[in-house]
């Protein structure tokens, strides 16, 4: 492997801060205790549960191109549309004059290199992303969703642009990926919640009314998995008007806010099953709820491995963030590669430690290990990736997607384990 920094975010669409704090006061503190499914199952009538889910949408981070090592190129996006029946391209702009356009100049050219995956492969769909955790982090641009949905006219010059933008560059729909409507911290209003669902009712009949590559455009949209923000979104009436709904489940344990910290599980199955049963109770049909998976692991630097080690448990005390990855660049991430990587003996910097493993498990559904000597992470190997796809297949959901697709191979979540 190759040593360098990359400069951008391994989790540019998530929404890392407070989230452990938010989802464990909305849906109830993450379990300790191992598990593969939650408690109570929610299904719909006519649901046996034995049906795979027919969705795999994999989001590409388009700025892993540029990575110094282990770069998304044309053979991995190859075999990402092999492998994923979706694939959303990440991300572009809600603009100045508040219509869809690229984030960045050049951005046109590789719209049509992604989209040339679908020559070959017929039953592949691509969506064109909007928007993501680091658009509202802007200065400039983070009031931009929340003055486009106010008002009939914006809504509509909004809609005619997205049918213009997915014609114009060879994509199948739009994901809305608005991170947060309605939250004050993230540039939002409270009218958002009722105009983020004239939004997309307006998307809806500009896109009954548009065909490309022969068919309906797809409208979706990502959501937290749980917490506070998740609030702002009105889920049964925006699912009336979008083909599904992407829940966010990862994140779910970090090292965000002031030291000390605690390590944990930010793919907990527990935490997950309760967050999906919830959306379901609210009325969300299961048809329409795509359940998140995660790619890469949230890691931190432990303050006594040893100790950690002995228990052999995924909560340990830890005093930052993990020590950036050689190749995504940002503390306290880790993609799969770089994990594999350094659990077959190779350090998290250039000429890091190294050594494998000190220590390692499952807990919550969710693998964890102690590497480079004192780094532990949480991640989803083949083994417990197939629980949150049990997860999803037991409520009859429409599917899964997986952030990203530059930050390991599909088949390290989507292996025979897991068929």
């Amino acid at each position: 492997m190759d040593c360098g920094p990359s400069g951008t975010m391994i989790a540019h669409r998530t929404s890392p801060v407070r989230v452990a704090a938010a989802v464990a006061a909305a849906i109830g503190m993450v379990s300790a205790a191992p598990t593969t499914k939650a408690a109570a199952v929610v299904r719909q009538a006519g649901c046996s549960g034995s049906s795979p889910p027919a969705v795999r949408l994999g989001y590409y981070g388009s700025w892993g191109a540029n990575w110094t090592c282990h770069p998304t190129t044309p053979a991995l996006l190859e075999a990402a549309g092999d492998s994923y029946t979706h694939l959303a391209w990440s991300f572009a702009d809600v603009g100045p004059n508040l219509t869809l356009v690229p984030a960045a100049t050049g951005d046109e050219a590789s719209y049509a290199t992604f989209n040339t995956l679908k020559a070959t492969r017929p039953g592949l769909r691509t969506l064109i992303a909007v928007g993501g955790w680091a658009f509202n982090d802007d200065p400039v641009k983070r009031d931009r969703w929340t003055r486009m949905v106010a008002t009939e006219k914006t809504r509509r010059a909004f809609a005619a642009s997205a049918v213009e933008f997915i014609t114009q560059h060879g994509f199948d729909g739009v994901d809305l990926d608005w991170e947060y409507p309605g939250a004050e911290d993230r540039a939002g209003r409270p009218e958002d919640r009722r105009n983020y669902v004239a939004l997309v009712a307006e998307m809806k009949i500009a896109f009954n009314t548009a065909v490309v590559s022969g068919q309906e455009p797809l409208l979706t949209m990502a959501v937290p998995c749980g917490g506070p923000y998740l609030a702002a979104f009105d889920l049964v009436q925006l699912a009336k008007h979008l083909d599904w709904i992407g829940a966010m489940c990862y994140d779910l344990a970090g090292a965000w806010g002031p030291a000390p910290f605690t390590t944990g599980s930010h793919t907990n199955a527990t935490t997950i099953g309760t967050a999906v049963d919830a959306m379901l109770a609210s009325g969300v049909p299961a048809n329409k709820i795509v359940q998140g998976m995660a790619s890469y692991g949230r890691a931190w630097t432990l303050t006594d491995p040893a100790a950690c080690a002995s228990e052999r448990a995924p909560f340990c005390k830890a005093s930052a963030a993990g020590r950036a990855g050689p190749c995504t660049a940002e503390a306290g991430a880790l993609s799969i590669y770089e994990i594999d990587y350094m659990l077959h003996g190779g350090g998290a910097g250039c000429g890091g430690g190294g050594g494998g493993a000190l220590a390692k498990g499952t807990a919550a559904g969710s693998a964890w290990a102690i590497l480079d000597g004192d780094q532990f992470v949480s991640y989803d190997t083949t083994a417990t990736a197939a629980t949150k796809i049990a997860l999803a297949q037991e409520r009859c959901m429409a599917g899964t997607m997986v952030w990203s697709i530059n930050m390991a191979d599909a088949k390290d979540l989507y292996g025979p384990a897991a068929a």
